[in-house]
């Protein structure tokens, strides 16, 4: 049996087999993606995992009658990291809230960073300033720097505590150890009033690794174009078909489990769904999944993903 062949096997057999795809909050290397697979490995009925930390998805294969999506999902959090829909309108306003959050994140470590190099270049410029003038320009330094630090900074803090408390230092920590190596000594010396302060530093560090952190962030949401394209392809409405044969048009959010709908020829697939005619077969085409330009031929009982289109004439599906 080929991979593929394989990986359909188990993607179909029973009727209790369920996938997920979603994004994740926090995952910066490769230490994170595995904690993440270690941690949704641990859980009963789990069948398969994959975890990439260069697009932040997590896909994970479960049976439903052990374990369920809130379950999952409540695992990734309590590993320390957070969860996000790939696409639709929530993804949207996600990944909005994200970029704004970084781009307050990046404007207070810039500004942060010009005002401590101002204040801070006249200690190592100036060799007749005054002990009086290079305390104030020490303090300066500190109230400018800390907010850097603590907000700016709050994702390089909070990544190492997380990746301590799961022991399993990534590359979050030595950039925590390093900020504060650097923050605590000058807070000292600050106000001990006389030794070295590295407030500039600390400011410029952490401005320079926001700054890469947001470029990261802005090439993933353009890599996610494709996703939100396949959530918009998906029809805002199906024609469900009810127990005595009458039809009526409803949105896609009122399907639940069991009912029955109408899939046109050329239609996108709106969920995940089961071929209902036993006599029927299907003409299938996953391209917009899987990039297999080849429409496949699915028969009674066969899963049907949603997001792929209907190849073949008229189905009636029953909605998973």
């Amino acid at each position: 049996m080929s991979a593929a062949e394989e990986l359909h096997a188990r993607w179909t057999a029973g009727a209790d087999r369920e996938r997920a795809l979603f994004a994740v909050e926090g995952m910066h290397c490769a230490n994170c993606a595995h904690t993440i697979e270690r941690t949704l490995r641990a859980l009963p009925g789990v069948d398969d995992v994959r975890v990439s930390a260069a697009s932040k998805r997590v896909a994970v294969d479960w049976r439903s009658k052990t374990t369920s999506l809130p379950d999952i999902l409540a695992a990734v959090e309590r590993a320390g990291f957070g969860t996000a829909p790939l696409a639709g309108h929530a993804a949207s306003a996600h990944f909005q809230r994200e970029r704004r959050t970084a781009l307050k994140r990046l404007g207070l470590a810039s500004l942060g960073m010009m005002q401590a190099m101002m204040y801070l270049g006249a200690l190592y410029g100036a060799s007749d300033i005054s002990s009086d003038m290079a305390s104030l320009m020490r303090i300066s330094g500190m109230v400018v720097v800390t907010p850097v630090l603590f907000y700016s900074g709050a994702p390089f803090l909070l990544g190492a505590w997380r990746d301590l408390r799961n022991r399993r230092p990534g590359m979050d920590v030595p950039v925590a150890l390093a900020l504060l190596l650097a923050w605590v000594p000058s807070v000292i010396n600050t106000f001990a009033g006389h030794g070295e302060v590295y407030f500039d530093s600390v400011g410029m560090f952490v401005f320079f690794l926001s700054a890469g952190r947001f470029v990261e962030m802005s090439v993933r949401h353009r890599g996610l174009a494709a996703s939100e394209a396949l959530a918009r392809s998906l029809p805002a409405q199906v024609t469900r078909v009810a127990r005595d044969g009458t039809r009526e048009r409803i949105d896609v959010t009122a399907l639940v489990p069991g009912d029955r709908f109408l899939v046109p020829k050329g239609v996108v697939i709106a969920v995940d769904a089961e071929l209902d005619d036993v006599a029927a077969s299907a003409l299938i085409d996953e391209s917009l999944l899987s990039g297999e330009s080849v429409a496949m031929r699915r028969v009674s009982g066969d899963r049907l993903r949603g997001g792929s289109v209907n190849a073949g004439p008229a189905l009636t599906l029953r909605a998973r």
